[in-house]
């Protein structure tokens, strides 16, 4: 199973689980030091339970040792990452000056996921985004964790 079919796996369990989903999708610019990447995610994964938002997430690396981050978060009572950005802002600077790209944020629901998974499988399939991306990623969710 590739990237995308377990992208996409994570998705439906997700919806299954709470019904709605808001899934945002960034950009983390390279660090000097790879140990700190793992720990502003393990400080936004800290953060986002406090905040009771159900985070699940995946990261994979490109050829210029950036990472892809996506997150999926409970998606009750909201439309967007506004409540989420100011976090993801705040704890990434900690870690980097460099500035992160907020590429998408997609709203998925069990009433309509179609819409919202064309969303996401675009921008899998984007042709920039399969050309750069190495074999080295990660997923967490519902206590599952897997490294290739």
């Amino acid at each position: 199973m590739d990237k995308i079919d377990r992208i996409m796996e994570i998705t439906n369990r997700y919806l299954e689980r709470f019904g709605r989903a808001l899934i945002g999708i960034y950009y983390l610019p390279p660090l000097a030091e790879n140990w700190k990447f793992t720990v502003f995610i393990n400080s936004l994964l800290v953060t986002l339970r406090r905040m009771d938002l159900m985070p699940g997430y995946c990261w994979f690396v490109d050829a210029n040792e950036g990472h892809y981050l996506i997150l999926w978060l409970n998606g009750y009572f909201r439309n967007d990452l506004s409540d989420v950005m100011p976090v993801v802002f705040r704890l990434w600077q900690i870690h980097s000056q460099q500035p992160l790209t907020v590429i998408d944020s997609i709203p998925l629901s069990t009433d309509n996921p179609e819409y919202g998974k064309s969303r996401l499988r675009h921008f899998l399939y984007s042709p920039g985004l399969n050309q750069t991306v190495t074999a080295n990623w990660h997923q967490r969710t519902f206590g599952m964790s897997r490294l290739r």
